[in-house]
């Protein structure tokens, strides 16, 4: 019958699949759908309806409807902090998943909330250079400066940048990819001249760790042609720029 479990699942790996080829809108019906279902058979606070609310928020926020999306994973985000706890696994997936559509719905303060609250349960849990603390670091930067609030998305790339090199190592890609989101929040601050320098620091590693052609490489040269611009220097731009694209061209040949 529709609410066996085992109808329940192949609906929710059927939605899953949907998603993943992306039918969101599909994705979307298959959700409401194994939702409505695990709410009448098992009731609101049973994890697997936990999971299918979640579910419908991805579902949601992955067809353009990111607002909608937020909404639902609000609910599964309490519910989820009912059944399994505000710390466990589970609950802080579905903060990281509601942080990411309140961000793509423009509600920035929400998402700040959530990352931030990630961040200090991860540095709690495992210490500032664990991955998890890095990553929600790296998300709460990113956060703030779509607030237009460069100056605390500067100060959390700065611990960021710190722990990541503390833990492995300047040349290490987390430590890369730190350096260039503190460029990119110091010239979003205005503060060109120290963007430009850190950007050129951060291209010059990554060509020194990862090689001349590797697509991070080749990105952080893009953004130093653009700090370069940015900062008055359009010949010094067009050359990092133009050496990006023969580069480019020569690893899709």
């Amino acid at each position: 019958g529709p609410d066996h479990p085992d109808t329940l699942a192949a609906a929710g790996q059927l939605t899953a699949a949907l998603l993943a080829a992306g039918q969101a809108a599909d994705a979307v019906s298959w959700a409401e759908w194994v939702l409505d279902s695990r709410v009448r058979v098992l009731g609101p606070d049973h994890p697997l309806t936990v999971e299918a609310r979640t579910v419908l928020g991805r579902a949601l926020a992955a067809c353009g409807k990111p607002g909608d999306g937020a909404r639902v994973l609000a609910d599964a985000l309490q519910a989820s902090g009912r059944v399994h706890g505000p710390e466990d696994p589970v609950t802080l997936a579905v903060v990281n998943e509601h942080a990411a559509a309140c961000l793509t719905a423009g509600n920035t303060s929400e998402a700040i909330a959530g990352y931030r609250r990630l961040l200090d349960v991860y540095c709690r849990s495992y210490g500032p250079q664990h991955a998890a603390a890095l990553a929600a670091g790296t998300q709460l930067g990113g956060a703030y400066l779509a607030a237009g609030q460069a100056g605390e998305a500067l100060s959390v790339y700065q611990r960021v940048l710190s722990a990541a090199e503390t833990a492995h190592g300047a040349g290490h890609p987390d430590a890369l990819a730190a350096s260039a989101a503190l460029a990119a929040a110091l010239s979003a601050a205005g503060r060109i001249g120290e963007a430009l320098r850190m950007h050129e620091q951060t291209s010059a590693a990554c060509e020194a760790t990862l090689g001349a052609s590797h697509p991070d490489t080749l990105a952080c040269r893009a953004e130093l042609a653009r700090a370069y611009w940015d900062a008055g220097q359009a010949q010094d731009a067009l050359a990092v720029i133009g050496d990006a694209i023969t580069r480019s061209e020569q690893v899709l040949l």
